[in-house]
């Protein structure tokens, strides 16, 4: 199966046989759908990969990904410590099981958590 396709420098998107898929906009948000495992982790990893050296955080926006396992978590905690300083691996709108993972995974001071259904209610 070919590697992952990038468009326009900012735009990566791919779809694999898991439904997996991975859209970054031009805002650099990393979009996630699907399930992210071990035969989709790879397609995430080129994702950060692509993003350039200067961006800050990466807010990886999580509201349509279904499912995560071990492998999902292994990129994250790789993107989160290869930031350092520069910035931070940011969730945005997890499921609640990702939650529980990332809790029982104690992965709570790599990443950070961001819930904008909340505040989009307070806005509308």
């Amino acid at each position: 199966m070919a590697g992952p396709s990038i468009r326009n420098g900012k735009h990566l998107l791919r779809r694999r046989p898991s439904g997996f898929s991975v859209l970054i906009d031009h805002d650099a948000v990393v979009h996630v759908r699907g399930d992210l495992d071990c035969a989709s982790a790879q397609t995430l990893s080129a994702a950060f990969e692509s993003l350039t050296a200067g961006e800050t955080d990466i807010v990886v926006a999580c509201d349509a990904l279904e499912f995560i396992d071990a492998a999902g978590l292994t990129v994250l905690v790789a993107a989160a410590r290869s930031r350092g300083e520069r910035g931070r691996v940011v969730l945005r709108d997890p499921s609640a099981s990702a939650r529980r993972l990332i809790d029982v995974a104690a992965l709570d001071g790599l990443v950070v958590i961001v819930d904008t259904e909340g505040f989009r209610d307070r806005v509308s």
